[in-house]
């Protein structure tokens, strides 16, 4: 039996081990955060495919009041056009603190208006984002007539940008990790 116990413990003592050692490799600490710049770079390439969209990043912003992740984009201006602060009261059913309408002065974002919006979804998916934001947009704009409508990226574009962020992403990072022989000299 003691040897057992012995046995047993050694092995536990060992996985404790390998465990804090892996919690200092890179991917443990940096799994959420590379979904974030997943999700950040999605939003910013869709919005930038979007040719009435504004983008800019809120920590590029003096007034900025979430954090330095989020991104701030500046929905078409004109008759008929979906008003932002709108936008937002329909989105925040699903994300209360991570979208908000906000003021930013012409100096930070040309041609902007109340018409802006910042956005901060940390590590959920963006495409549920910006299906949601379509949904909000539809109920608001039934008959399409908006530009935010009318020029948004098909579905199809959306997942073709969310898969090559993804894989990008992911080969930077694994590109980063260090290799077996230099775990296997690690203290």
């Amino acid at each position: 039996m003691k040897a057992i116990t012995s046995s047993t413990t050694r092995h536990l003592s060992l996985v404790g081990q390998a465990q804090a050692q892996l919690q200092q490799l890179p991917q443990t600490e940096n799994l959420l955060a590379m979904q974030r710049r997943i999700n950040r770079r999605v939003l910013r390439d869709i919005c930038k495919a979007h040719a009435q969209i504004q983008i800019a990043r809120s920590s590029s912003l003096a007034s900025s009041t979430l954090s330095s992740s989020g991104l701030v984009i500046t929905l078409p201006i004109g008759k008929g056009e979906i008003e932002a602060a709108e936008l937002v009261r329909e989105l925040q059913h699903w994300y209360r603190e991570e979208v908000r309408s906000i003021q930013v002065t012409q100096f930070e974002i040309m041609n902007s208006s109340s018409s802006s919006i910042q956005i901060e979804i940390g590590d959920a998916d963006p495409r549920l984002f910006l299906a949601r934001l379509l949904q909000c947009a539809n109920k608001l704009d039934p008959c399409s007539e908006s530009q935010l409508l009318r020029n948004f990226p098909q579905g199809d574009f959306i997942d073709f940008l969310y898969y090559q962020a993804s894989r990008e992403t992911h080969d930077e990072f694994l590109e980063q990790l260090p290799g077996f022989d230099s775990l296997m000299t690690a203290d």
